[in-house]
């Protein structure tokens, strides 16, 4: 993987993780106050709905800096098959975890606070299918950094 293939990928994943810091400190807060404004007598769920989607976002963040290491290997040609697997492994479980968490969320939502809409039809779907894909959407993330990571003519090899 040459600089500006590493560049462009840390500075893909440092955007994502800076986005989903907004997300965490910004979005999640002031959309939680405003429904809670707007439901007062589910208020109190509210400060939980919170904390558990910004817990969500936690697992989001982690999953991209798992990746941000496997770019880091792949830019060292450090990269080796059984890394790559076990920390797309990782990243893997840490996007599955935070989908599921948003999922749960959704249905709690629809369910037990009863505030069915649209939007919450539409997450849950949404939490659900990204459960289920980011497996193999972050193996694939992976395959294509350790091809990046090899060069024209070159292996990877193991770390000395």
């Amino acid at each position: 993987m040459d600089r500006a293939e590493t560049v462009g990928w840390r500075l893909a994943l440092g955007s994502l993780v800076v986005g989903a810091l907004l997300v965490q400190v910004v979005l999640i807060p002031l959309v939680a106050r405003s429904l809670a404004s707007t439901y007062p007598d589910l208020a109190d769920l509210f400060f939980a709905y919170t904390w558990w989607a910004i817990g969500a976002m936690c697992g989001v963040q982690a999953a991209l800096l798992v990746l941000w290491r496997l770019v880091g290997l792949a830019a060292e040609r450090t990269l080796t098959p059984s890394r790559l697997t076990r920390l797309t492994g990782i990243a893997a479980i840490f996007f599955s975890l935070a989908a599921t968490a948003f999922a749960c969320l959704f249905l709690h939502v629809g369910l037990v606070a009863r505030l069915g809409s649209p939007s919450v039809l539409l997450g849950l779907l949404a939490s659900l299918a990204l459960a289920l894909l980011s497996p193999v959407v972050i193996r694939t993330t992976g395959g294509l950094v350790a091809r990046a990571g090899k060069g024209p003519a070159q292996v990877v090899r193991r770390a000395t």
